[in-house]
């Protein structure tokens, strides 16, 4: 009976692990579109924000990647 190495052993385990613990957001796409009137960073909400798709409920990386993160928080994006 052959023997296997105990490094092939350790890399078969570390690949299935990998590809067992994908990340919750990784199927998530965000769409980032053309603002139709100039950006201004003054934190008013109009129009080139309004337009922007919003992302929100997101999952925590950092200890573990497993619950939903504590605070909400709202991300928008566009460029001009």
């Amino acid at each position: 009976m052959k023997r296997i190495s105990p490094s092939l052993l350790f890399l078969f385990l570390f690949a299935f692990v990998c590809a067992q613990g994908q990340r919750k957001n990784d199927s998530y796409k965000y769409f980032i579109k053309r603002a139709e009137s100039k950006i201004q960073i003054d934190g008013q909400i109009d129009a080139a924000w309004d337009q922007a798709q919003t992302a929100s409920d997101f999952f925590m990386v950092l200890p573990m990647d497993t619950s939903k993160a504590k605070v909400r928080t709202e991300v928008k994006m566009a460029y001009d």
